[in-house]
């Protein structure tokens, strides 16, 4: 009996770790996606260079803060946290650096971008949390 309760501690483990590893592998795209998005939206509409600058940065950022957080998840929960604080940053961006009304497109992919980053964070940072 209790041979099949560590067999199965040992099995929810391998499980837990591997949704905890869910989220960190999908920033690693939703990084990939902010990092092409000035190619492929509006942000030379704004006239200026910085929203297309903040995102490839940002997205590059979160890139390899989850690519670490994937291949090395214990110990990195502040990697997490990081990545959360990139995702606010994508909220804000476009109000403080003023494009939100030159470049909609944008403006709306820094949103809904960085609400994503943000929950995927909070999903990363508790799935370690929790067993790390």
């Amino acid at each position: 009996m209790n041979a099949h309760v560590q067999t199965a501690a040992r099995g929810t483990r391998r499980l837990v770790d591997e949704m905890a590893h869910t989220p960190g592998e999908v920033l690693v795209l939703v990084g990939l996606w902010l990092t092409s998005a000035p190619l492929v939206l509006d942000h030379a509409k704004a006239g200026l260079t910085y929203p297309g600058l903040n995102d490839v940065a940002v997205g590059l950022s979160i890139v390899v803060l989850a690519l670490v957080r994937v291949l090395s998840p214990r110990h990195t929960s502040v990697l997490a946290v990081i990545s959360g604080l990139l995702g606010v940053w994508l909220l804000a961006a476009p109000f403080v650096r003023g494009y939100a009304g030159m470049s909609p497109a944008a403006t709306a992919n820094d949103i809904a971008v960085g609400l994503v980053v943000i929950l995927l964070a909070v999903f990363s940072w508790r799935g370690h949390d929790k067993h790390a």
